[in-house]
């Protein structure tokens, strides 16, 4: 209601009408007071949705749906550019994985809870951080002053989508870019590129901030009402929409928490949950046995399935090390440092005790999570941990 209602307002009245028709009265339409209120609450994406239907002559709610997989579809195109450009993936290899991403858990999480707005940015923000990854790379954009100012366009595009859109991600994706612009500037051969880095970085921030300028009350300060109600008000939808996080169909945190748990109980319930956590929290919800499966058959599986998580996670971190000590000043080197530092931002954040800021979190992180669970694939990776064999001497 909140994404269409406003959407259908949008479409038919211009703001002046909204204005007068949106007062908060007992008379007042409740759809035009919802939309009214929305203008200031990172409304834009219902603003893009009502032009749409205007230009096609369609109906509001009939182009909802093809309009939310349109926004989908643009996280093939944005993490296919990413892993052909910072992981060097052969085509073909980062098309099968941009779709995995595109259609994966996670990004139909987001479609099936409606969350238009986070729906829309998840390919920009994956964008934004390998961009600040890009930028300090020798020669990326081309020579002094033009690469300024390239650099500086494609990040403000990108910096003011996401203040439109969904500024909420910025507490995420700030931290993995500041992790990224931290690495380019460490190592030296990257900090040859820091006058380009540095200044079109800068000059995109503040491109996008004067374009937040005509709406800052639902752009800017909106981001800044938004974290000061999460932090004082931390509200408890994580009990609905991040069930699956505990348990396939028992909910294994609250036999934990329970006194009247049995001890048998809380035995299956403390090997169970770290696995079926961990593994939801990585999108494989679906492998997780059901209550229906015999205790002995399931106990197996678990210990299969962390056999598989120790295995997989084992891989990421072999990855990573491997790729920064054979090019610690490459892209691909700090796009994997920063959405390490990415995904640990959700668990600070449940560490604090908000569990849906948390939850959501990790939906917004899953871009990230999603590129070092493949890095192993990407050819630097895959040459460093499987080295050819060495030529076999002749006995002549």
């Amino acid at each position: 209601m909140l994404y269409v209602g406003s959407s259908v307002s949008y479409r038919v009245l211009d703001y002046a009408t909204l204005a007068i028709q949106g007062a908060d009265e007992p008379n007042s339409n409740p759809i035009s007071v919802m939309a009214l209120k929305f203008v200031d609450y990172r409304g834009a994406v219902s603003m893009i949705h009502a032009a749409i239907a205007a230009v096609s002559r369609g109906d509001v709610v009939d182009c909802a749906y093809p309009y939310m997989v349109g926004m989908q579809l643009n996280m093939l195109f944005a993490a296919l550019f990413v892993f052909v450009n910072a992981l060097s993936m052969r085509r073909w290899l980062a098309f099968a994985c941009a779709a995995a991403l595109t259609i994966g858990f996670f990004e139909q999480y987001v479609f099936d809870t409606n969350a238009w707005s986070q729906l829309a940015t998840q390919p920009i923000f994956l964008l934004q951080l390998a961009f600040v990854a890009f930028a300090f790379d020798r020669n990326r954009f081309g020579q002094m002053p033009g690469s300024i100012m390239r650099l500086g366009a494609v990040f403000a595009a990108l910096m003011t989508g996401a203040f439109f859109l969904y500024p909420e991600s910025l507490t995420i994706y700030g931290l993995a870019a500041a992790v990224a612009a931290a690495m380019g500037c460490w190592h030296r051969a990257s900090r040859k590129a820091l006058p380009v880095a540095a200044s079109g970085l800068a000059a995109g921030v503040g491109i996008s901030l004067l374009a937040c300028i005509p709406l800052w009350s639902g752009t800017v300060a909106y981001v800044v009402r938004q974290l000061s109600h999460a932090a004082i008000n931390p509200p408890d939808w994580w009990k609905y929409y991040q069930r699956y996080m505990f348990g396939s169909d028992g909910n294994f945190l609250d036999v934990i928490a329970s006194p009247d748990s049995r001890i048998g109980e809380l035995a299956n319930a403390w090997f169970s949950l770290p696995v079926e956590s961990a593994l939801a929290g990585l999108g494989l919800y679906a492998v997780l046995p059901s209550a229906g499966w015999p205790a002995a058959v399931a106990v197996a599986w678990k210990l299969l399935l962390y056999c598989f998580l120790f295995v997989l996670l084992r891989g990421i971190a072999r990855t990573a090390w491997t790729i920064w000590r054979a090019e610690p000043d490459g892209s691909a080197a700090r796009l994997l440092a920063g959405s390490l530092a990415g995904c640990l931002m959700p668990i600070a954040i449940l560490a604090a005790g908000h569990g849906w800021a948390a939850g959501k979190g990790l939906a917004m992180a899953t871009p990230m999570l999603f590129t070092l669970v493949i890095a192993p694939l990407a050819p630097l990776a895959a040459k460093r941990l499987n080295p050819a064999p060495l030529p076999q001497l002749s006995s002549s």
